[in-house]
């Protein structure tokens, strides 16, 4: 699919979303196409409405693009067109795919679990100083080495910013969600 109008950072955005969905809600490969054209549609509609004293460009792309997915899901989900309660056009009276999900153990929070995340999570970000919401925001495309090599940071620095994150987000009570600490040996890792 061709990106024309959204730069290089909204198109792996989009992709990387559009990827995710695949084989979730109903969504196989054939629909990652039509999922990233819906995405570049909304994106370039609301991305005039940006406000740089609100937020960084960045923060507003991953914003829209992330509500964009959840308005995907909530559509797809919708009662009358449910996936998980056709087949063949026949109704079925499935287990919720989410609940089945997170009964397998495969995930532990549901779909609309997941929109209440983002909602707190941006809540939160935007009592961020302006760096730690720069860097956060970065985590979300790139890993620890990349962001490093791209300002010059050292990684030692980077995973002192994270455990800033960490105890941002914890005191905005999100403890839960947050993944377990990894420990940053360097003799561990050779290095």
């Amino acid at each position: 699919m061709k990106f024309n109008g959204i730069d290089e950072y909204a198109r792996k955005c989009i992709t990387n979303k559009a990827r995710q969905l695949i084989g979730k809600y109903g969504f196989t490969e054939s629909d990652r196409e039509d999922i990233e054209q819906e995405l570049v549609v909304d994106l370039l509609q609301r991305l005039p409405k940006f406000d740089p004293s609100r937020a960084k460009r960045n923060t507003f792309i991953v914003r829209l693009i992330e509500h964009k997915v959840a308005d995907i899901i909530e559509y797809r989900k919708a009662a009358k067109r449910d996936y998980r309660k056709r087949r063949n056009g026949v109704d079925l009276d499935l287990i919720d795919g989410d609940d089945y999900r997170v009964r397998m153990g495969r995930t532990s929070r549901s779909a609309l679990e997941l929109v209440d995340l983002v909602a707190d999570l941006e809540a939160a970000e935007k009592k961020l100083p302006e760096n730690l919401r720069e860097f956060s925001d970065r985590l979300r495309t790139e890993t620890i080495l990349e962001i490093s090599h791209a300002t010059g940071i050292p990684r030692t620095t980077l995973y002192e910013s994270i455990e800033k994150l960490r105890r941002h987000f914890e005191q905005a009570g999100l403890r839960d969600y947050l993944p377990h600490r990894r420990r940053h040996n360097r003799r561990s890792t050779g290095r």
